[in-house]
């Protein structure tokens, strides 16, 4: 097959053929040295070797077909290739990849992302794996994860290991609509061959984020499902979230489990300063006001690790809410030694609370010293670290942006940058 046959509308006009490309069912195409080493890397180290190919002028390449050959030199021609179908640009990424020809492994990942259904998206991922294609990797994990409730139903999915299963129920990023989905669909792999899965039950199961799940829905379809009673760590882990549940008074910090980023919530909270102390949450995405339930007294708001803190004067009466929960309890410094919360006086002011990483901060202001002191309480450690003295008292706005708190003074007119690391 001649150039002309590939490419009749060109214009360029080319030297005579001097290499003969053979295809697997010995079909030959014509083409020229410099303009295949200038396309691929596989082709310009061939043909500038001592190899026979270079001497004889003739490359052998069984791994095509014809279609595939003639795709290939229309694309190294032209810059441009006709994809016919799905499988087809399947089958040039292989090729292509083979050829180290990556402006058509592109084009045809391209056209595979546009492509994506529930059906097929499995079958990409894999290829994109099999070939080291991190934009395709990348396009069709997001596919998979925006549509995993979808996906999650297909045949292609319960065709999978439960190596690949567990790597995708322990993402982040799936969208679902509940927690509980993700036990429904380990549930629904493991039906589709009861007696070699039940054994991959355990291990997929420590991926549901059962402190997420209401009470109602794991004494429903959780303690009462065979292969949670059969084994004592699934059902331990469902007996300890219930026992939470059924606290009457805590503010875990951390919580057990995050929600999945489909299901978290940003929402603005609106709390009052008279009796009785109510708070709003406003959900800007549903247009919609929830009020808590009351609390004491009001105080300085902080939001921190899904929770809610509302920090009054007197911070060993400070409240925490959970909204896994939807009550309030004693914040968890509460419960610490309070000697150090015993320093906020008549004679000081509680000026501000910020978050900071893994530490609450407490910026005291002092009157009579004219200063201002900073307590620090740890959440991972659950203590408090040795309060400092910190700075001359200029009447602050703070605001903290990653590790630093940056103090905009309202009397001297400047910024000042303080590091806390």
């Amino acid at each position: 097959m001649c150039l002309s046959n590939i490419c009749p509308k060109r214009n360029q006009r080319y030297p005579p053929y001097d290499v003969t490309l053979v295809a697997k069912d010995g079909k030959e195409f014509k083409a020229h040295r410099n303009v295949l080493s200038e396309a691929s890397p596989f082709f310009e180290k061939l043909l500038n070797s001592d190899m026979k190919e270079n001497k004889e002028g003739v490359i052998r390449l069984e791994i095509l077909i014809e279609s595939q050959m003639a795709a290939i030199l229309q694309f190294v021609y032209t810059g441009k290739v006709e994809f016919s179908t799905y499988e087809h640009a399947e089958d040039l990424i292989k090729v292509a990849d083979y050829l180290c020809l990556s402006s058509l492994k592109l084009s045809a990942g391209k056209f595979l992302e546009q492509s994506l259904t529930a059906l097929n998206c499995f079958s990409s991922y894999e290829l994109a794996e099999k070939y080291f294609f991190d934009e395709l990797i990348l396009s069709t994990q997001k596919f998979i994860y925006s549509n995993f409730a979808i996906v999650a139903a297909t045949d292609a999915f319960l065709n999978l290991t439960s190596r690949e299963v567990e790597k995708w129920i322990s993402s982040d990023d799936i969208v679902i609509k509940a927690e509980e989905d993700v036990f429904k669909i380990i549930l629904r792999w493991i039906g589709y061959d009861k007696n070699e899965r039940r054994v991959k039950f355990s291990e997929l199961f420590r991926h549901v984020r059962v402190s997420l799940i209401s009470r109602d829905v794991l004494l429903r379809d959780f303690v009462t499902n065979d292969l949670v009673k059969a084994n004592r760590d699934c059902f331990n882990s469902v007996t300890v979230a219930l026992a939470k549940i059924d606290q009457a008074s805590d503010c875990d910090v951390p919580r057990p489990h995050y929600p999945r980023k489909a299901l978290e919530a940003c929402v603005i909270v609106a709390c009052g300063e008279k009796e009785p102390f109510h708070a709003y949450l406003y959900h800007p995405e549903k247009n919609s006001f929830y009020r808590l339930p009351l609390w004491s007294e009001p105080g300085h708001v902080i939001s921190c690790r899904g929770k809610l803190f509302v920090v009054p004067q007197d911070i060993s009466r400070a409240r925490c809410y959970d909204p896994d929960l939807n009550r309030w309890s004693p914040a968890p410094w509460a419960k610490t030694d309070l000697q150090d919360l015993q320093l906020i006086t008549d004679a000081q002011r509680l000026a501000d609370v910020l978050v900071v990483k893994n530490e609450i901060l407490f910026i005291v202001e002092k009157y009579e010293e004219n200063s201002t002191q900073l307590l620090k309480y740890n959440l991972n450690g659950n203590c408090f670290l040795p309060s400092i003295h910190w700075l001359e008292k200029i009447y602050v706005c703070n605001v903290v942006e990653g590790r630093y708190i940056i103090l905009c003074s309202r009397r001297l007119y400047r910024y000042l940058w303080v590091s806390l690391f």
